[in-house]
């Protein structure tokens, strides 16, 4: 270790401060739900909109956790749309957070809902869920800090016959110079995930096309 001397320009800032800084950096077509957590509503083009839900744990601990009052404003989001098709995004999935299987229950009630999106687990997966509303994609991505760094890009688009396709694939990025190159020999000999546990996922939870029946 190495010591390193204050600085005075700098500080720690709590949970609290982090939110109300965000919020004022926040363009207007983003709906923060209330004081204390960062769920918000994101409109992408006329059909579709992402409903984002903050499962971070104040007291510490990288597990979700489901708070008083998310899952009536999810229940909120999800009757006030706008006609949109919903998307659900949260860092940890939801079936493994503290609370988040009765936020699943929520989702598998509406029909708008074609996906949810999530990382923490540091792999690629996708699996379908079914439900009696139609059922939806849970897309897992993989950690920029595992081999082979990969991000995973999305778009969604309607078919022919009235339903949804949800296009997903990794991209790469761009590392010129000895940084990137050091960068990536560290993630390739990550023992705790990344290349030893195959953490990539197989062909079909990378670059696939997702369909969704008529909603």
């Amino acid at each position: 270790t190495v010591a390193v001397p204050a600085d005075a320009t700098r500080r720690e800032m709590d949970a609290n401060e982090v939110l109300s800084r965000l919020r004022r950096a926040s363009p207007s077509r983003v709906i923060s739900s209330r004081d204390g957590r960062l769920d918000y509503v994101v409109d992408v083009g006329d059909c579709l909109r992402l409903v984002v839900l903050d499962l971070a744990r104040r007291d510490g601990g990288s597990g979700g956790l489901v708070v008083a009052g998310q899952p009536e404003w999810l229940a909120a989001q999800l009757e006030d749309r706008g006609g949109r098709l919903l998307i659900v995004v949260s860092h940890q999935p939801l079936g493994s957070s503290d609370g988040g299987p009765a936020l699943l229950d929520l989702l598998d009630r509406s029909s708008s809902v074609i996906a949810t999106l999530c990382g923490h687990t540091h792999r690629n997966h996708i699996a379908p869920r079914h439900s009696p509303a139609g059922g939806y994609w849970q897309i897992e991505t993989a950690s920029l800090v595992d081999y082979p760094q990969q991000a995973r890009a999305l778009r969604v688009l309607g078919t022919a016959g009235g339903g949804v396709a949800i296009q997903t694939w990794m991209l790469d990025h761009i590392s010129p110079g000895p940084l990137g190159r050091v960068s990536r020999e560290l993630a390739y000999l990550n023992a705790q995930g990344g290349r030893p546990r195959g953490f990539a996922g197989t062909r079909l939870d990378r670059n696939v096309v997702l369909f969704c029946a008529p909603r």
